[in-house]
C-alpha cells in the first residue's frame, strides 16, 4: 500500500501587514488624517458647490418636456447627477440627500419616456433636495424627514400601478 507523504505547511510570510503599515514613507494613521480633514473640508464646501448640481438637474429636468426623442437623454443626465449629489451628500453626512436622491435614481433607473405625471414626481424628488439642503437636514432620522421618504416611495408605487413605467 503506497502511502501518501506527510504534508507540508507553508509558512507565509507578513509582507502585507508591512506594506499596509507605510506607504511611501506615510504611515496608516497619517494617511487616515490626510483623509479624514479632505473629508471635512468637502464637508464645509458641500453646501456651496452642491447648489451648481442642483442647478444642473433643475435644467436636466426642464429640458424633460422639450423634445420627446431627447428624453432618453435627458433621464441619464438626471440619473446621473442625482447619484452624484447622494454619493456626495452621503461622505459630507447629508443622509436624507442620499436616500431621496436613490430614491430618484431608483425611480428612473432604465426608463426611455416620462409623462407629464411622472415628470412631476421627478420634480417633487428635486424639490425635496432644494428643500432638504436649503433646511441642512443632515441626517433624515427624525418623524417628518421619514414622512417625505414614505410620501416619495408611496407616490411612485401608486403611479407604477396606475401605469407601468416603460423602460428600455
Amino acid at each position: 500500500m503506497n502511502q501518501m507523504p506527510a504534508a507540508t505547511m507553508i509558512v507565509r510570510s507578513n509582507e502585507l501587514v508591512e506594506k499596509v503599515e507605510r506607504l511611501d514613507g506615510v504611515s496608516v494613521d497619517e494617511l487616515t488624517t490626510r483623509a479624514s480633514t479632505m473629508v471635512d473640508k468637502a464637508t464645509t464646501n458641500y453646501e456651496i458647490w452642491v447648489q451648481e448640481d442642483l442647478r444642473k438637474l433643475r435644467n436636466a429636468v426642464g429640458k424633460l418636456s422639450d423634445s420627446h426623442q431627447q428624453q432618453a437623454a435627458n433621464i441619464a443626465a438626471i440619473y446621473e447627477i442625482a447619484a452624484d449629489i447622494g454619493d456626495q451628500g452621503s461622505v459630507c453626512g447629508y443622509q436624507l440627500v442620499t436616500v431621496v436622491a436613490g430614491l430618484l435614481c431608483k425611480f428612473i433607473d432604465g426608463v426611455c419616456h416620462l409623462d407629464e405625471r411622472e415628470i412631476t414626481l421627478v420634480e417633487t424628488h428635486v424639490d425635496s433636495l432644494h428643500t432638504i439642503l436649503a433646511q441642512r437636514i443632515r441626517d433624515g432620522n427624525t418623524a417628518p424627514d421619514q414622512y417625505l421618504v414614505r410620501e416619495l416611495e408611496s407616490a411612485v408605487s401608486r403611479l407604477r400601478k396606475e401605469r407601468p413605467i416603460l423602460r428600455n
